[in-house]
């Protein structure tokens, strides 16, 4: 017997698609990858959707929500009809769907055209298609057949089904290994005059902090067009080669010169980087069905170097074990390159994530599996470094280093400023504490800065001046150990400052290798008495 949807269903009207309910007979679930179904007629012109829904309680075939991932449309043209139910229809998921055991489904069927297709199906006790004396005794397997309506649920024919075929996946190995490589990065858009050049010179310093590059790399620039302070677009725009970096930029030469001393360029201008890190985290959409495998999760890693470190760039940090959805400390910093300096540096891939999934059941209906639309890798890199005006062993001179006394620029990349503070009564001395994890190669330094009683100057353009720790507890032992710090700044028969009632205290952060940083908590400052 044929079925069809019917007639007189009404514009923007809520309809339920005819349905067909069943059950899997795999005692760990399966995979579903196709649904055959048998037609008898079909429309000229109108597609047909099958779609997946979950059955709810009392038998239903839930109304509204369709499982992710198992609508599936073909054109008329793709739909095989037969006068004999001996040719199906199918199907086919793009990706295959779960199904859970021992719960019941149901796929639906649907068309915005009415009364066109027909699907064949069976009613117990009607003659079998085709004989007049052999009859359907019984229902074959669990579910059975719901017209389309309009009503607020769906209405079974319990002694009724569909002719249809299900169709599931077959696992034929144990273990697999997928392999995920970086894509190459996207570019950074550069702020407004990106580019400082000098009068005279062909250098050009480009302000482009988290660039990830060392010296001798490639960068490329895109978006400078016309002249600009007196150098072509053309000795600006494309491939440059990287002279000096630090943490705000780098510089290259632009084989012609700057007519002034000034920052330059515009706007719209973008440049190529490298993402430097020192925490990895891969997020691998891994699922696994009733618990029948595992994932074990290694990284091929490029290292890089720290702006005041000796470490090695570009060399290979191998099967690194990794925890999926799990941070992954290294103890130097790597990176993750663009395909330019990758070929430069002659290294095929700088980021390789290795996923080993096994399935550790006998049954061939389920296996674990990964979603690669839902695959990312967070990083995660530490802005550090330790800085000094020329160049010394374990310091880095940045492009314009600016001392940490100077009263708003100084250069170094990691400090804490804390908030001015206005006291009620006039103090001659500050008290500073605080718990810090200062780890080889790691330091802390401290400055403050006071403004006193009815001084009438600008309090953000007064010099911070630097402290000395009482006395040094000694370096941390580890990530978690922390120690004392005690900064005594006069209020002392030996040293006094003059009255103030304004303060301020700045914290600089150094370190050798960015992948160890100091760390600071519980930071108190107390005022004083004279």
């Amino acid at each position: 017997m044929a079925y069809n949807y019917k007639h007189g269903i009404q514009n923007n009207q809520h309809v339920n698609p005819m349905a067909q309910s069943f059950v899997l007979p795999f005692i760990a679930g399966a995979y579903l990858t196709k649904v055959g179904v048998y037609f008898q007629s079909k429309s000229a012109t109108y597609p047909m959707t099958l779609a997946l829904r979950n059955v709810e309680e009392g038998g239903h075939p839930n109304i509204y929500q369709i499982i992710p991932g198992s609508q599936v449309t073909k054109s008329a043209s793709s739909i095989t009809v037969s006068a004999t139910a001996a040719v199906e229809t199918q199907f086919e998921f793009d990706e295959p769907v779960y199904l859970h055991p021992g719960r019941m489904y149901a796929f639906t069927l649907w068309c915005s055209e009415q009364n066109t297709y027909k699907v064949w199906g069976g009613k117990v006790l009607d003659f079998n298609l085709g004989s007049t004396t052999n009859k359907i005794t019984k229902n074959l397997a669990p579910g059975n057949l719901f017209k389309g309506n309009t009503g607020n649920q769906y209405q079974g024919e319990l002694d009724t089904d569909l002719k249809y075929n299900l169709y599931t996946a077959k696992f034929a190995t144990q273990t697999a290994t997928a392999k995920f490589f970086d894509a190459n990065i996207d570019e950074d858009a550069l702020i407004t005059d990106p580019f400082q050049g000098t009068a005279s010179s062909a250098v050009i310093r480009v302000q482009h902090p988290n660039h990830g590059f060392q010296v001798s790399d490639r960068v490329y620039i895109t978006g400078v067009s016309g002249t600009v302070n007196g150098i072509a677009a053309a000795n600006l725009n494309g491939r440059r080669t990287v002279t000096h970096i630090d943490g705000s930029g780098y510089k290259f030469s632009a084989g012609s010169n700057s007519t002034a001393t000034i920052e330059f360029g515009g706007s719209g201008i973008y440049a190529s980087k490298q993402i430097k890190y020192d925490t990895i985290q891969p997020n691998i959409g891994f699922y696994n069905p009733r618990d029948v495998g595992e994932l074990t999760l290694t990284g091929d890693l490029t290292t890089s170097k720290s702006f005041a470190g000796t470490e090695t760039a570009y060399g290979t940090t191998s099967s690194v074990a990794l925890i999926n959805d799990q941070d992954t400390h290294l103890n130097e910093p790597h990176v993750a390159m663009n395909d330019s300096n990758e070929n430069l540096h002659t290294i095929t891939q700088s980021t390789v994530i290795s996923a080993v999934f096994k399935n550790n059941t006998d049954t061939q209906n389920v296996a674990p599996f990964i979603d690669l639309q839902r695959a990312n890798l967070k990083l995660i890199g530490n802005i550090v470094d330790n800085q000094d005006s020329a160049a010394t062993t374990g310091f880095n001179v940045p492009l314009n280093f600016v001392n940490e006394t100077d009263p708003a620029a100084g250069s170094s990349l990691a400090k804490h400023i804390t908030k001015a503070v206005t006291l009620e009564e006039p103090s001659t001395g500050l008290k500073v504490l605080f718990g810090a994890n200062v780890q080889e190669p790691t330091s802390i330094d401290l400055y403050y800065r006071t403004a006193a009683i009815g001084k009438d100057s600008d309090f953000t353009q007064t010099d911070f001046i630097a402290a000395t720790v009482d006395a040094d507890p000694g370096k941390s032992v580890g990530g978690d150990q922390y120690r004392e710090y005690e900064y005594t700044i006069g209020a002392t028969a030996a040293t006094t400052l003059a009255e103030f009632n304004t303060f301020q205290v700045k914290l600089v952060m150094n370190s050798t290798n960015q992948s160890i940083v100091p760390k600071i908590r519980d930071l108190s400052v107390i005022a004083l008495g004279t």
